[in-house]
């Protein structure tokens, strides 16, 4: 886009009118432009790759197998149960998404079932307790009808219930927590969320609104990754360096730094990786004269995307298409009345 002239700006706001219904044709050639300039707008990103830590309880059927309890834990093993085990914690990849979870080993206890009060037993959720459906049959209502005759529904004998299938008419299952065997097998799981998350800011010195900068086809500025980036405080008039990746103006690297001092760790979280990224879309801005005011136009993005909210409509080209409309309607209401 380096290089577009205002006689370029006209062809394209031209073009662009025409693929409208309602904007003037014809008249950016003829538009008084009193500023045209070229600007620029940045969309500044920072992605933080993080891994969370918790212990959460988790339980199975006990089966009567010996225990890895408290009691088997080595004098030498690690005291924070965060830490364990490590060594099978598998890495999915730089911002990629997961969730592992591991047995914590030496923390299995037994304990009398709490969701069955050890009878094994539950209420069954199909019928609430009671045995009872509503008949598939005649659908609860007692009845069914043949070749326009009612009767009683054979299935229900009219009540308009029949035995619980899940059930068998008992009322309750087997306890789906200890699966019948009376106790469960506590202990504790380590579960490890791998998950990325991204902020961004769009800076620069264009009225163009903000949710079409980061939807436009942009050019990569400045690239940057790490373990953990630091905040850099600018200096020199051509704008700060970040290090030995680039240099970046002062604008640019205040949103950056804002960003990452703006990262908040939760209870159990670290920092795996970040990425920063800084994308730069040409704009080119146009006021021109219409009326007694003035109004503003862009041409934005390596796809030349034009942007004039303002630009005059055609009142005639509106009022062909209000009259095409009518003319629709009323033969389409007169074929509709015809029909009767």
């Amino acid at each position: 886009m380096a290089g577009l002239t205002l006689d370029n700006a006209r062809e394209l706001l031209e073009s662009w009118a025409r693929s409208t219904s309602w904007r003037r044709r014809g008249l950016a050639q003829k538009l008084e432009i009193t500023s045209f300039d070229e600007k620029s707008a940045y969309t500044v990103r920072l992605e933080t790759h993080v891994e969370a830590r918790r212990i959460a309880d988790h339980h199975r059927p006990y089966l009567g197998r010996p225990l890895d309890g408290p009691g088997d834990k080595p004098e030498e093993a690690a005291d924070s149960e965060l830490s364990l085990p490590t060594a099978e914690v598998k890495h999915p990849g730089d911002f990629v998404a997961d969730i592992q979870d591991f047995a914590v080993p030496h923390t299995e206890v037994v304990r009398p079932c709490d969701q069955c009060k050890s009878t094994g037993r539950e209420t069954c959720q199909s019928c609430r307790g009671e045995g009872l459906a509503t008949c598939t049959t005649c659908w609860g209502r007692g009845q069914t009808t043949r070749d326009g005759t009612s009767s009683s529904c054979h299935d229900c004998n009219g009540s308009g219930k029949s035995r619980c299938s899940y059930c068998d008419g008992g009322g309750g299952v087997k306890c789906t927590a200890c699966l019948g065997h009376l106790k469960l097998v506590h202990f504790d799981q380590l579960i490890v969320h791998f998950q990325s998350r991204t902020d961004e800011r769009v800076i620069g010195e264009t009225a163009l609104p903000s949710s079409l900068v980061g939807h436009a086809s942009t050019t990569t500025a400045y690239h940057e990754e790490g373990p953990r980036l630091e905040p850099i405080a600018g200096h020199g008039g051509g704008g700060p360096f970040r290090g030995s990746h680039g240099r970046v103006n002062h604008q640019v690297n205040a949103a950056v730094n804002e960003l990452i001092e703006g990262e908040r760790l939760a209870d159990g979280e670290k920092i795996i990786k970040q990425r920063l990224s800084v994308e730069s879309l040409p704009v080119y801005e146009a006021t021109y004269r219409w009326g007694n005011g003035l109004r503003h136009c862009w041409i934005y993005g390596h796809g030349l995307t034009v942007h004039a909210p303002d630009y005059p409509v055609s009142r005639l080209r509106i009022t062909g298409t209000v009259v095409a409309a009518m003319a629709l309607l009323a033969a389409t209401y007169g074929k509709f009345v015809g029909l009767y």
